[in-house]
């Protein structure tokens, strides 16, 4: 567990001790208002992914931005359990949710709770029916639609409207509409809005075929980041659920370059044993970089190019900007951030250059 309580309130942010998750409250505030300008008079209800940071802190801030928001969004039961600790009371599961005891676990939650899981077979939601009905309680249930990304979901109209009839029919289960995730599989894809278009026609046709489905049952809710703003327009979409884009990777960055990485990690250097070659205390456990290697940010010429468990090494080219020095400290941009929150139990929240509070990443390791 960590223990980052020795350096008090105040400590500029350039004495942190590393390596350090820095939360700059002030570019978290930036990006919620670039946020709500884009998304402006739009009608599509935004729910927060709390995945990505895992922090209720955050998820708090981001709820009161988007007042008319319907909840929250995570990714396991777990992570419900803690979110429904920290005071939310409306969430998505966006994950099936099999096993009997997992299912125990949402029951007990929907005892005091509005909870909805995803659904894409009809074994699944026979036994959410007979264990909500054992705890009295009510599950609501969305039903995954594949578009074409090789995830879970429903391919076929006849087999979603079959679902859908099942889910009409039985007890203690409600239909809340149909959902599908947005996010490329690959990081080497890129959100555009050709794709976003492509993948949004795929959704609404898959719906559009189920004719014998009443429209209040067809709330469309959709998973999307970095081309959000391509669908806030479409057609028949209610929700869209949206985590990194607060916060944001560098991943995220590189198609929504107006907003800032209001999260990076502070590392410090350790070595130069050649000129050419850093080495920091930043490595595999702190930068997640198993999909993508973090960015080092603000220093021209210097690139992160490898990491060990507890250190990277950093390339100097001959045309670099800046001269590094044992003890120097260096901002690292992580590329993908749900894998770098989750190496760490604290943000230290900075405001103006100075540590303005340790928020508790509550939900990091609930991946059960």
């Amino acid at each position: 567990m960590e223990k980052p309580t020795f350096q008090p309130i105040g400590t500029p942010v350039m004495e942190l001790d590393t390596p350090a998750l820095v939360l700059d409250i002030e570019a978290l505030h930036f990006n919620l208002e670039q946020m709500s300008s884009v998304i402006g008079h739009s009608d599509v209800v935004i729910r927060s992914h709390v995945s990505t940071f895992g922090c209720p802190a955050i998820a708090h801030l981001y709820a009161d931005r988007f007042s008319g928001n319907r909840g929250i969004a995570v990714s396991t039961i777990g992570e419900c359990e803690v979110f429904a600790n920290s005071g939310f009371s409306d969430i998505l599961i966006t994950n099936q949710i099999i096993t009997r005891p997992k299912i125990f676990r949402l029951c007990s939650i929907a005892a005091n709770h509005s909870v909805q899981v995803l659904v894409d077979n009809p074994e699944n939601v026979r036994n959410l029916s007979d264990l909500a009905v054992n705890r009295g309680v009510t599950i609501g249930c969305k039903i995954e639609i594949d578009v074409g990304l090789g995830r879970g979901g429903l391919s076929y109209p006849s087999e979603i409207t079959e679902l859908a009839n099942l889910i009409l029919e039985l007890d203690n289960v409600e239909l809340r509409g149909m959902t599908a995730n947005f996010l490329p599989l690959h990081v080497s894809s890129v959100s555009t809005k050709s794709n976003m278009e492509t993948l949004v026609r795929v959704f609404i046709d898959s719906i559009r075929q189920m004719t014998n489905i009443n429209p209040e049952d067809r709330f469309l809710s959709v998973r999307s980041n970095e081309g959000f703003q391509d669908i806030l327009n479409a057609p028949e979409i209610s929700e869209i659920q949206i985590d990194t884009v607060p916060l944001m990777d560098h991943k995220s960055l590189q198609t929504n370059p107006q907003f800032k990485p209001s999260v990076k990690v502070l590392c410090s250097v350790l070595s130069r044993p050649i000129p050419s070659r850093v080495v920091v205390d930043a490595g595999h456990k702190t930068t997640g970089p198993d999909i993508g290697l973090p960015v080092v940010d603000g220093l021209k010429g210097i690139e992160a190019v490898k990491f060990s468990a507890e250190h990277g090494a950093l390339e100097v080219s001959d045309n670099a900007t800046h001269t590094l020095y044992s003890n120097d400290k260096v901002w690292l941009i992580p590329f993908d951030l749900s894998l770098c929150t989750n190496q760490f139990d604290y943000f230290r929240v900075v405001r103006n250059n100075v540590l303005d509070g340790l928020w508790p990443i509550s939900s990091r390791g609930s991946f059960g």
